[in-house]
């Protein structure tokens, strides 16, 4: 059963929020406050009067795709033992190649970001 649009972004606000239960949080003061703005989905800070998404300051910011079609591609990146190609990307979501390859490519990039960690004092690093 395919997640409604809804759904994935009521789960986007939980990732993104968690310690408020998805409610927004403005990325540039902390705030809590906020205004809902004509634009669906967006809020402007009562703080700092920044306007955000659940999106902005992510490697997801300014993406056209549906967030249910993100949330997929995020299971097929993470689910794949041994990879994910954009081409099975792209037909699985049906979306172009081109934006398959971009987004698997940012995709590798975060985790590769956040990958590498030293542990302990004898110098051993764990990927």
């Amino acid at each position: 059963m395919r997640m409604t649009d809804e759904e994935a972004f009521a789960a986007f606000c939980a990732m993104r929020w968690p310690e408020t239960d998805g409610a927004p949080i403005c990325v540039a003061c902390g705030c809590l406050e906020h205004y809902t703005t004509a634009r669906p989905r967006t809020w402007k800070c009562k703080g700092c009067a920044k306007i955000f998404t659940v999106t902005t300051d992510t490697l997801f910011h300014a993406r056209k795709m549906a967030m249910r079609d993100i949330l997929a591609a995020i299971a097929l990146f993470v689910n794949g033992a041994s990879g994910t190609s954009a081409l099975r990307l792209s037909r699985e979501l049906n979306i172009q190649h081109k934006t398959a390859f971009v987004l698997l490519h940012k995709l590798r990039e975060a985790m590769a970001a956040d990958s590498v960690e030293s542990v302990g004092g004898d110098g051993q690093i764990v990927e």
